[in-house]
């Protein structure tokens, strides 16, 4: 390394700018609707489904607890997270559940021909909701966070 390099910041600079360059890939992945991860961060275009079709899209990230999950939806109903293994058994949280008006928090567990789901919680919200008819392309994003804690904290 140059004799330079803690005068210019060292790690510290080089950590700034790979976070920055990071998000700001991010974003641009975001707003162009890509499907793009980026180590500590990941953005997914989704697609409504029937009402009776429940699909997830899978996501391989490498976790450990304590998880902190923070996520942002331009779905103002029906927003379906599943933290579990390999897409079909774990915590179920629906963002925006009856018609946008609950979060529901539940267990599921399923395999190909048949799935078990438990409530763990419902509780009362309010979404936000596009202002024009529904057929409008006008996006509003919301956002949530999960954090899972381990047993003894």
């Amino acid at each position: 390394r140059a004799s330079s390099w803690p005068w210019w910041g060292g790690s510290a600079r080089q950590k700034d700018l790979y976070e920055g360059t990071e998000r700001q890939a991010y974003l641009v992945a975001k707003t162009m609707g890509f499907n793009a991860q980026f180590g500590r961060c990941a953005t997914m275009a989704t697609a409504a489904h029937e009402p009776t079709e429940v699909m997830y899209y899978p996501l391989q990230l490498k976790t450990a607890l304590p998880l902190d999950i923070h996520v942002e939806t331009s779905a103002w109903r029906d927003a379906f997270l599943l933290i579990g293994i390999e897409g079909h058994s774990g915590l179920e949280i629906v963002f925006g559940a009856e018609d946008g008006t609950f979060l529901h928090v539940r267990k599921i567990r399923s395999q190909p021909g048949w799935a078990v789901r438990s409530d763990i919680m419902r509780v009362p919200m309010k979404t936000a909701r596009p202002r024009g008819d529904e057929g409008d392309d006008e996006k509003v994003w919301s956002a949530f966070r999960v954090r899972v804690q381990n047993d003894r904290e």
